[in-house]
């Protein structure tokens, strides 16, 4: 029973870790695409070749259409937090939500 326990544990500390690096990541990927210079296109393009996040899926999180317009069908993540917490979950192919006890929990 302990050695599931401790597999638990690390598996709960690699998502949270994972969890706070893409958090981190997606901090500079908002504060890049708000502050560069240029066309929607140019900014996703510079933060998907800088951050290594595809633009597909930065247009996705950003409620961008293909031609990089608003596209008010898209849900739109609003905080770098939002962004983390579904691409953590993506990636462990878990629920949101658990990534987000996880990082709340003690």
């Amino acid at each position: 029973m302990t050695c599931v326990s401790v597999v638990n544990i690390s598996s709960q500390e690699t998502q949270k870790n994972v969890y706070f690096k893409e958090l981190f990541r997606f901090h500079h990927v908002l504060n890049a695409v708000k502050t560069r210079n240029g066309t929607p296109r140019s900014r996703i393009k510079f933060a998907s070749a800088n951050f290594g996040i595809s633009d597909i899926q930065l247009r996705k999180f950003l409620g961008l259409s293909e031609d990089y317009a608003p596209d008010p069908e898209m849900d739109r993540l609003k905080t770098a937090a939002e962004m983390a917490l579904v691409r953590t979950a993506e990636h462990f192919k878990v629920s949101p939500g658990r990534i987000s006890n996880l990082v709340i929990a003690k």
